[in-house]
Parts: C-alpha cells; structure tokens; sequence
C-alpha cells in the first residue's frame, strides 16, 4: 500500500469523491477586494479498494478502524476562488471494511466574490466557490457533491450584516470542477437607521429652512449658514458610504440617494440666495410693485392699497390746516400750509413705500410657501423610490 497513489486495483477506475459543504459562517466581508472570510465544514467521502475486509473471528468482527490520516491516501482538495488554512483538522480517520472513508475538518476560506452592489443596500449576492483536486484529472478522481444544502443543514452563518440564505453544489460540465453557489442577502436596518433616514431628516430641516415664509429679512442670511451646514453634514456621511464600497463604474443606490438629496438641497440654497438678492433690490433699490399675475397669486387687492394713500392725505391735509389755523397769526398761515403740506407728502410717500414693501414681501412669502411644498414633495418622492 502507497499512500500517494491513488488506491484502485484498475488504473481505469475512477475515483469519486463525495463533498459535503457545511456550517458556513461568514466573518469578515472586505467591500474594496471583495473579499469575504468564512469558516467552512467540508465533508469528504471516498472509497478506498486496497483497504477493504471480511469481519471475522480472526479480526475481531470489526467492521471499522481507525487509522492515522497521513498513512492512507486522500485527495488533495485546492479551494481556486480563494486561499483557505485549517482551523481544525483531524489526524485520524475511520475506515470500513468496504473500503469506504469518512473525513471531515473545518477550513478558514477567505474567498473573492463578485458582487453586484447596485441596489445596495437591499441587495442579494450570489458568491461562487470553486473546489478541484490537485493533479488528477475527472476521469482519475471525480468530485461529486452529496446533496443540495439549505439553511435547514447548517447555513445562515452571519457577520452581522451579510447572511448566508442558501448553498447548493454542482459539476461544472466543462471543466468538471465542483462549484459551491453561495446565496447572501445584507440586513440593512445598519444604514436605514444610520444612513438613510437622517440623510432624510436633514434634508427636510434644510428645506424647511431656507424657505420658511415670512422671514424675508436679514435672517435669511441665518437660513443660509444652516442650510451651508446641512450640505457639509451631507457630504460627510455621502464621503463615509463611498469610503466602505468598492470602487466601481457605476454608483450604487445608497450613494445615489444621498447624491441626490444633496443636489436637491444645494439647487434649494441656490434658489433662496437668489429670492435673498431679488427681495432686497424691489425692496430698496427699486420702486416697482409687484406685477398683477403675482399680486393674483399673492391674494393682494391692489385697489384698496392703492386709495388708501389719498384718503389719509386729505386726512392729515385737513387737520393740519385746522390746527395751524386755530394756533397761529393769519400773516403766518401761508407758511404753517406749506409745512403741512410737505410733512402730509412726506407721511404719504412713506405709506406708498411701506404698501409697497410689503405687498412684495407678502408676493416673496408665497413664492417660499411654493418652494418649499415643491422640494419637500419631491424630497418624499426621494425616499419613498429609494425605500420602496
């Protein structure tokens, strides 16, 4: 008997290995290699035709023995999708007496697996690993899986967020290798509770705070510094995603999502600074009011603003002149006129300037009341097509 030649009578006969992979554990997964580190159960089974007997008297009936590994031949299993170490491994093994053999130790296996992270991370991976034996070809030794494996023999092995669903083994027809399909799915309550929804949360805040209606003051340059704020805390968690992915040519939906929420609030701020800049030059460089279509849609009755001015300067003409009358020598009334007169122009122009200020700071009001339902309704819309 020769430990390294295989052990059949006839040079023809085909050695079939039966495998069993099992109790597969996942303990690290790298996103930038792709790389992912299990702990396997591999299970061989083989039959060996120099060592077989008859039970009898002379040998005790014994139907099994045991002996040391390294004193019977065993197929040289290589893992080629990865490289692997043994955890554990026994250096005994259990013969028959029909020359069948039963070997079982647990490997550590850190495995490349392509993975499709576009829809990341609700997505489902489908990892293979690849078994072959060195130096023979299929027609000397033969790998044959015992049977599909499910989560019910022993997967669902986790590191957290990665979980093994499935695993069934199969021949590849082509180059007759044994090929493991690994069937993962990532639990993503991690970045819904982390990522996803304070992305969200800041959003609506950057929103709603740059439109806020009726602060069309200097405190829009607050609303600025927050909504500057809310951009910078985005791109902080949009760089700690991409920093965890791997590096692809296409852009996964987390990073999509966040993207987008991003450009969404900085064409929001672009838009507030130019409400900012347009409110301060009809307020005080200019002297128009607002067009009819926004008085319209600013609920502005524009002929009760517009006689009220008249009514109050013959008001104030009026009691001026009556006052001035009562108090004053005739010689002098002339004058006491004309000072009315001009402080009465004066109080009116200062009520067509506040009329006027303040029907473009109502028209402003409502263009915020607009933007902001706008961007918020398209900032649900975001979420619920990224969510759902």
């Amino acid at each position: 008997y020769n430990s390294a030649v295989r052990p059949v009578v006839s040079a023809n006969t085909t050695v079939v290995v039966q495998t069993q992979l099992h109790n597969i554990t996942i303990l690290n997964y790298d996103p930038q290699g792709s790389m992912l580190t299990l702990s396997v159960n591999l299970e061989l089974s083989w039959k060996d035709e120099l060592l077989t007997w008859t039970p009898s008297e002379s040998n005790g009936f014994a139907s099994t023995i045991v002996v040391p590994i390294t004193s019977i031949w065993r197929p040289q299993i290589v893992f080629y999708t990865g490289s692997t170490e043994n955890m554990t491994e026994t250096s005994l093994v259990r013969v028959n007496s029909d020359g069948s053999i039963e070997y079982s130790y647990i490997r550590l296996l850190t495995n490349h697996c392509r993975m499709d992270m576009h829809p990341f991370p609700f997505d489902t991976q489908t990892c293979f690993i690849n078994i072959t034996t060195w130096s023979y070809t299929n027609m000397e030794v033969f790998m044959q899986p015992i049977e599909s494996i499910d989560e019910a023999n022993g997967t669902g092995g986790t590191n957290g967020e990665l979980v093994v669903s499935a695993i069934y083994g199969f021949t590849d027809p082509i180059n007759w290798d044994l090929k493991y399909v690994l069937h993962l799915y990532r639990r993503p309550t991690y970045y819904i509770s982390v990522v996803i929804i304070p992305t969200f949360i800041a959003a609506t805040m950057c929103l709603l705070g740059l439109f806020i209606p009726r602060v069309n003051t200097g405190t829009r340059f607050t609303k600025m510094n927050l909504s500057l704020c809310v951009l910078f805390f985005m791109y902080q968690i949009l760089d700690a995603v991409a920093r965890d992915l791997t590096k692809t040519g296409y852009l996964p939906s987390l990073v999509t999502f966040i993207f987008t929420e991003l450009m969404v609030c900085s064409v929001a701020t672009v838009i507030s600074v130019i409400i900012l800049v347009a409110h301060h030059y009809l307020t005080v460089n200019s002297r128009r009011h607002p067009p009819r279509w926004m008085q319209a849609l600013s609920c502005l009755k524009r002929s009760k603003v517009k006689s009220a001015p008249s009514t109050a300067k013959s008001t104030l003409e009026e009691n001026w002149s009556t006052s001035l009358v009562q108090d004053s020598e005739r010689s002098a009334e002339g004058l006491y006129k004309e000072v009315a007169r001009k402080s009465t122009d004066q109080i009116v122009k200062c009520a067509h300037v506040k009329n006027r200020i303040r029907k473009w700071t109502i028209a402003f009001d409502q263009m915020d009341l607009f933007f902001v339902l706008l961007f918020q309704v398209i900032n649900i819309i975001i979420f619920i097509v990224f969510v759902v």
